[in-house]
């Protein structure tokens, strides 16, 4: 493999890294200044979503949309909603944790899909794989029992349970994602999913009337500099999505996703510390020494994890 390849699943890391920064600073500074529920930048994602489906459309040409059969489409856009449903919890996370914690805790996403994969499509699950289990979920912990206040550790626990709401769906989604993109391509359903998160969007913005107002207040009072950080995080994230789906068309599925998940703890990480450092309401991280080694054990445990988790997947794929 090309070593040039590397970089989209870093570029990957990084886009994603810098969406997180973003939504963590108009979390932090505005939206509970202004009494705005987080949960509203579910509705910015029409805009990525839009973007993603135009340049797919663009790029393959219409016949994309004529791959999937007619039960593949179903699950594809149940699969789309699934995926919004999901970033309900994990914006509300963010009035919690600052970035890297959220990262941390994001990564109980490939654990429960080990195990749904095990339970719904009959994957075996390998010693080294409960092995990093173990490992990921105890970064969580980690983080977790840190907190020394009896309140913080209170709110760490509700960030966690969050992550988890929000990695239940967004495994639910990829399984219904996985079977449809091996048969038919992943442009060819692609297109579908993203076509159902587009309808739960619509739905969400005519029927969720407090976060209608929400970003409307929002876009009404905003300044030019807070509402393009807002489109901002969704050309990141829009960015972060083509440059990931075009990673697994050119190397091993399991081996794209540890590079970017891997790449993203670190980059998050380091981002955290520097944004503190330089801007200290963006990067928004204690620096204490103590906060600072506590996440810098959890990243490498869940670098650790993440690789064991994929390990059988990558020998094969190698």
């Amino acid at each position: 493999m090309d070593w040039l390849w590397l970089l989209l699943p870093l570029g990957a890391a990084l886009f994603y890294s810098l969406r997180m920064f973003v939504v963590n600073y108009l979390t932090d500074q505005h939206f509970k200044r202004e009494r705005i529920p987080p949960d509203v930048l579910v509705l910015a994602g029409v805009v990525s979503v839009g973007l993603l489906i135009i340049g797919l459309t663009a790029f393959f040409g219409f016949g994309v949309w004529q791959e999937a059969s007619l039960w593949q489409i179903l699950l594809l856009l149940c699969g789309g909603v699934a995926n919004v449903i999901a970033f309900i919890p994990y914006y509300q996370s963010y009035k919690y944790e600052e970035t890297t914690g959220v990262e941390i805790m994001v990564q109980m996403s490939p654990v429960l899909a080990l195990g749904a994969a095990a339970i719904f499509l009959g994957e075996t699950i390998s010693w080294l794989q409960g092995v990093a289990f173990i490992i990921i979920f105890s970064a969580v912990l980690l983080l977790i029992i840190k907190a020394g206040a009896r309140k913080k550790r209170k709110m760490e626990l509700h960030t966690a349970s969050l992550i988890l709401i929000a990695c239940v769906f967004w495994v639910a989604a990829d399984l219904l994602l996985a079977p449809a993109a091996r048969d038919t391509g992943l442009p060819g359903s692609f297109v579908w999913y993203l076509l159902g998160e587009l309808g739960a969007l619509v739905v969400a913005i005519v029927m969720a009337k407090k976060w209608r107002k929400g970003l409307m207040k929002f876009l009404r009072r905003g300044r030019v500099r807070k509402i393009t950080l807002l489109v901002a995080a969704q050309i990141f994230y829009a960015t972060g999505e083509v440059l990931y789906y075009s990673s697994l068309i050119i190397m091993p599925i399991a081996l794209a996703g540890v590079l970017t998940n891997v790449m993203g703890l670190m980059i998050v990480f380091i981002l955290g510390i520097v944004f503190s450092i330089l801007w200290p309401k963006f990067g928004r991280e204690e620096l204490k020494r103590r906060t600072i080694v506590h996440h810098l054990v959890a990243v490498v445990l869940v670098a650790v994890g993440i690789i064991l988790l994929n390990q059988t997947e990558l020998l094969i794929g190698g």
